[in-house]
């Protein structure tokens, strides 16, 4: 890193950059918000430091845009946002927003879908699974791979295998074991994501996945965009549905209730 007399996140920095929300207030070396969090690697720190409360200094190493850097600035913008009103569609500052766009530069991220079928090793009390118990779900994963091979090999006919088949929970079981939305930051264990986040990974791919739970079916679905932009396109959707059931109303007497007493002859 060169030298820099400012503090990272300073907007006159030139050196390095690094997403900051205070600043932009113009509050001034505050380190409330920790939006601006940079990983320090020498000399070490422990925890992620505000780096408007660093001054660099000679021999500093500084990580702005690390994997743990990144996600404590996710963490930290949605712990704003949960005390935020959320008002967007109908605030004066709408589209042209510091902390909305802080938002998408903090989530540029692809979202990724799968779906899966769990073979457990052993049963649901199995806390450390034997080898052979492995093993017999690895065997029981690939008769089902077989089947659904054998079969219309479609992704409708995978979720109908999940639903019928899964050792996952009820509520996976319902929805064709779809995960959808998966991110960096899923709570995920590590083999299943790592499978479903690989750059290499296609509509259609299908795969055998070891977890500590035991043997995972993977099918993946599709790459979709950001979750930004997810919930923003919704927001839209729903203000142009309430529009539209205002315009198409308008003028009218509207009555909400059952029964034949709302029946007009």
């Amino acid at each position: 890193m060169r030298r820099q007399a400012a503090p990272f996140c300073r907007p006159q920095s030139a050196t390095a950059s690094t997403s900051r929300s205070c600043a932009t207030w113009k509050v001034h070396k505050y380190g409330a918000c920790r939006i601006c969090v940079v990983e320090q690697l020498s000399p070490p720190a422990k925890n992620l430091q505000a780096s408007c409360m660093v001054e660099a200094r000679d021999g500093m190493v500084i990580e702005t845009n690390s994997k743990r850097a990144q996600e404590g600035r996710r963490a930290m913008y949605e712990l704003l946002l949960s005390n935020h009103d959320k008002k967007c569609l109908t605030c004066v500052r709408n589209q042209d927003c510091e902390f909305q766009a802080l938002g998408r530069e903090l989530d540029q991220e692809e979202t990724h879908t799968v779906r899966h079928l769990l073979v457990r090793a052993g049963d649901t009390s199995t806390t450390n699974p034997t080898q052979e118990q492995f093993d017999a779900a690895e065997t029981k994963a690939r008769e089902l791979w077989d089947q659904w091979k054998a079969g219309e090999a479609t992704e409708e006919s995978f979720a109908t295998l999940a639903s019928t088949t899964s050792n996952d929970d009820a509520s996976s079981r319902s929805t064709g074991g779809l995960y959808a939305n998966i991110t960096s930051t899923s709570s995920y264990v590590e083999p299943f994501l790592d499978w479903a986040l690989d750059s290499a990974r296609k509509e259609g791919d299908v795969d055998l996945v070891k977890t500590e739970y035991g043997w995972h079916l993977m099918y993946y679905v599709s790459t979709n965009d950001p979750v930004w932009r997810q919930s923003t396109t919704a927001a839209l959707q729903n203000q142009d549905y309430e529009q539209l059931a205002e315009s198409a109303t308008q003028g009218w007497n509207i009555s909400q209730g059952m029964g034949m007493k709302l029946v007009k002859a």
